[in-house]
């Protein structure tokens, strides 16, 4: 056997030396990753940035919808269930993209925070619209809010009227006479 010539290891390459205690590479990896994280960070923190515009919009939107339905049944319902999904989305958002923030930090620093951070904000504002949602839908149907008992004028059946549902708001029959 030659001396002269390195022996080689089965799986070894010029990047499995590289990252070897000692090596050039391996003391400044550390530099490298934080550069790297640091733009990824800025590059999110500008799309964010840019994607609220239209988040609002979106959400602004969304309310003069209801407040509209609403002007026109002479009900408040579609308002209060729709404000609360974006306060619920909003406030998911924040929570979930915090909570995953968190827990991509603790996998993987720095692009685990920013992905985590993400991944946790589109999950948290999804559920927090629709939890946020379905709980004032759920308190309001109890409290009968925005709703009203009436008679049929075909059988005399007494069935519950929607009023903030303009399909409903002028139903003097029941489902079942319709």
């Amino acid at each position: 056997m030659n001396k002269s010539a390195p022996e080689k290891s089965v799986g070894s390459s010029a990047a499995t030396g590289m990252l070897r205690s000692g090596s050039h590479l391996n003391k400044h990896l550390p530099q490298v990753v934080s550069s790297t994280t640091s733009k990824m960070v800025k590059s999110a923190a500008g799309a964010s940035k840019v994607m609220l515009i239209p988040a609002i919009a979106s959400d602004v939107y969304s309310v003069y919808g209801a407040v509209s339905t609403d002007y026109e049944n002479s009900t408040s319902r579609n308002t209060v269930e729709t404000v609360a999904g974006v306060a619920g989305g909003w406030g998911g958002a924040a929570g979930g993209g915090s909570a995953g923030a968190l827990i991509g930090s603790a996998v993987l620093p720095g692009v685990g925070t920013v992905a985590g951070g993400l991944a946790g904000a589109i999950v948290g504002g999804i559920g927090g619209l629709y939890g946020a949602s379905a709980t004032t839908e759920l308190v309001s149907d109890m409290a009968g809010y925005d709703m009203e008992e009436r008679c049929c004028k075909k059988c005399g059946y007494k069935f519950t009227v929607r009023l903030y549902q303009s399909s409903d708001s002028k139903q003097v029959y029941c489902p079942d006479c319709r």
